[in-house]
């Protein structure tokens, strides 16, 4: 028998959908509802002989009532999930296996998609789509979070003071620096939605957020070193897996870059997902773990193992690499505002004129490939990055940035290539710049020499 607990404010509309997938996907489970006073409580009335609930007199938050619903329950394994989540076959069963593997696993995970079908972020050392061994992580997401009772009693439980979110984080901490492990589990498959139970209530949500992640770092210091998380939108494709491997490789070189050991670098590969929401789960995600800058790499791009420590050397908010277009004419994603218009559009231009091998500064940042400081998130509106009419995603988180006033910049002597039918770079840009210029001229020659005989024939 296991144990599911669940945490319930004002979710009426969730559990109805909840508990249906519960009972058709679910075996051997005892359910326990604590509600945090909600407003309607008609549909938890209905539950009696389903589940045991527990009504308290006011809000305590969501860590005191996983913690209500633990003293209320005693089999050796439990799982809290979230409301606003959907159950699938062998859920549980995927979970209590990796538990059962070894009494050293305090908690465990399952692969969590949203209600798009799109892989959710969960750890700053981001579960691959393609999970199909059980991985061990810093820890797992609270949505559906499934516990070892004995590990549990040993670590002790939630810390009430996160009221909701982080309470998790620090609770996987804990258990780590007393030896234990948290897996996330390769065969276990659970739709969350994601903030039900805030909708509407954005202050209180950020209010929280920010409380709980300032006492974590608070109770958890860092070492001393900045933590970098190395972010790419990807596809699940043979580039895809091509790229993850590539990435574990760049994250061993830049390693090996700082003697001194001053960054921990968190690789991050997003799958399915457009570019924008992908970049945007990207900041989510450092936001979440505390890293001090994102580094974004397209997955089609080739990067020199020492771009990351040329780019954090020049210690601007925003800096990116000198990048190409992979398709012909290969332009510069060296941009200049050329205009706004009355309406409030802006309009970007390529630069040319670019100075060689040195920082500068320009309009907008390319997507390519760039070192951006987390913090700069804190000052932008959402979403950071967007597709609107024929904006690109980049020109939408270049246009915050104006507005915002934040200089944005550019290292020409930080090439990278871009992987399309050939490596692009500068030289192809300039080669077949002037080999179009070459043959414009050479049509123009010769309609000049087809004019002067047209006239002379005229003359004759």
């Amino acid at each position: 028998m296991i144990d599911i607990i669940m945490v319930n404010y004002n979710s009426d509309d969730e559990l109805k959908k909840l508990i249906p997938t519960l009972e058709k996907h679910t075996k051997d489970y005892r359910l326990t509802i604590v509600d945090n006073a909600s407003k309607d409580t008609t549909y938890l009335k209905t539950l009696d002989d389903k589940a045991q609930v527990i009504y308290n007199d006011e809000n305590l938050g969501y860590a005191a009532g996983v913690n209500i619903g633990m003293r209320a329950t005693e089999n050796p394994y439990a799982v809290f999930v979230n409301p606003d989540c959907r159950v699938t076959v062998g859920w549980l069963e995927g979970l209590v296996g990796v538990l059962k593997s070894d009494a050293k696993i305090a908690a465990t995970g399952p692969m969590l998609y949203d209600d798009k079908n799109s892989e959710y972020a969960g750890n700053p050392t981001y579960v691959p789509l393609s999970l199909t061994v059980d991985m061990e992580v810093n820890w797992v997401s609270g949505a559906v979070f499934c516990v070892n009772r004995k590990a549990w009693e040993e670590i002790g439980e939630f810390r009430e003071e996160y009221f909701f979110m982080w309470e998790e984080t620090d609770w996987c901490q804990i258990a780590v620096n007393k030896g234990y492990k948290i897996r996330q589990a390769a065969d276990s498959i659970v739709i969350h939605a994601g903030g039900e139970s805030c909708k509407g209530e954005t202050a209180f949500f950020v209010k929280h957020y920010q409380f709980g992640k300032n006492l974590f770092y608070k109770r958890h210091p860092k070492s001393g070193k900045k933590r970098v998380l190395i972010a790419t939108p990807s596809y699940g494709d043979v580039k895809a897996q091509y790229h993850i491997n590539y990435m574990n490789l760049l994250v061993r070189l830049m390693k090996l870059q700082f003697t001194e050991e001053e960054y921990e670098f968190f690789p991050l590969t997003i799958y399915n997902q457009f570019v924008y929401d992908a970049r945007n789960k990207a900041v989510e995600t450092a936001q979440s773990a505390g890293c001090d800058y994102i580094f974004f790499i397209d997955a089609d791009m080739i990067v020199p193992p020492d771009t990351f420590e040329r780019l954090v050397a020049h210690d601007k908010e925003c800096v990116g690499c000198l990048a190409f277009k992979r398709a012909a004419p290969y332009l510069p994603l060296v941009y200049r505002l050329e205009e706004t218009t009355e309406d409030g559009r802006y309009r970007f231009g390529i630069r040319d004129d670019w100075p060689k091998n040195e920082l500068t500064k320009v309009d907008a940042i390319g997507g390519a490939c760039f070192l951006v400081k987390t913090s700069v998130f804190d000052k932008l509106e959402r979403p950071y990055f967007y597709i609107k009419e024929n904006t690109g995603e980049d020109i939408w988180f270049s246009i915050l940035m104006i507005e915002k006033e934040i200089p944005m910049y550019v290292d020409t002597g930080a090439p990278v290539g871009h992987l399309g039918e050939i490596i692009v770079g500068e030289d192809t840009y300039r080669g077949y710049k002037a080999q179009m210029e070459a043959h414009r001229a050479s049509i123009l020659g010769e309609r000049e020499e087809d004019k002067e005989s047209l006239i002379g024939k005229e003359v004759k």
